[in-house]
């Protein structure tokens, strides 16, 4: 549910997060709420959590939320985002923060690399590197911007080849979806 990034599940995250027991839940709900809106999240959080009876530590499950929500924020906007657009850093410490994208499908960042891929002052290897990543969003919400992004890459004639080779995978990629046999 996380990875898709939709405020529809937040409620649901939340109640797993509170009322399972299992560790192996709560780290994977822990996980889930990362790629989440974090305004929504911690909204939702103090609904849920101010329903709960007063023997409950309110106070203290409304901060392992903020951290949360602190923690994701931090990541993504003070590091991940702005090592991806520092320039003066070596090209490849800011493919690396790209590549962190593939395995923490973070729902904000999708409006600012899709906002990156239509600068002209962006590398190409950098720029294929964020188009490979937005592969791995087969999940989000956003899938259909993330297509129509891409058909705009592979309809401008001046694309550069490994950019236009890398736009047709991915958009094929998304386009089939997960779970099928030739997508592993």
């Amino acid at each position: 549910m996380g990875e898709i990034g939709s405020d529809k599940y937040v409620s649901e995250i939340i109640h797993t997060m509170i009322y399972d027991q299992s560790k192996r839940v709560s780290y994977n709900i822990g996980n889930a709420l990362l790629f989440v809106n974090q305004d929504k999240m911690l909204q939702e959080a103090e609904k849920i959590v101010s329903e709960l009876p007063d023997f409950v530590n309110k106070e203290g499950l409304l901060n392992i939320f903020n951290k949360t929500a602190d923690k994701s924020r931090k990541w993504l906007n003070e590091d991940i985002i702005p090592t991806i657009m520092d320039d003066t850093l070596s090209l490849t410490k800011r493919i690396n923060s790209v590549r962190t994208l593939r395995n923490y499908n973070f729902k904000d960042a999708v409006p600012k690399l899709l906002t990156i891929l239509e600068e002209e002052n962006i590398p190409v290897k950098l720029k294929t590197v964020i188009v490979e990543a937005m592969g791995w969003y087969n999940y989000s919400y956003e899938r259909a911007n993330i297509i129509a992004t891409l058909g705009s890459i592979i309809e401008d004639e001046g694309t550069a080849i490994p950019l236009l080779n890398e736009a047709v995978k991915t958009r094929n990629r998304l386009i089939s979806g997960c779970n099928v046999p030739i997508t592993p």
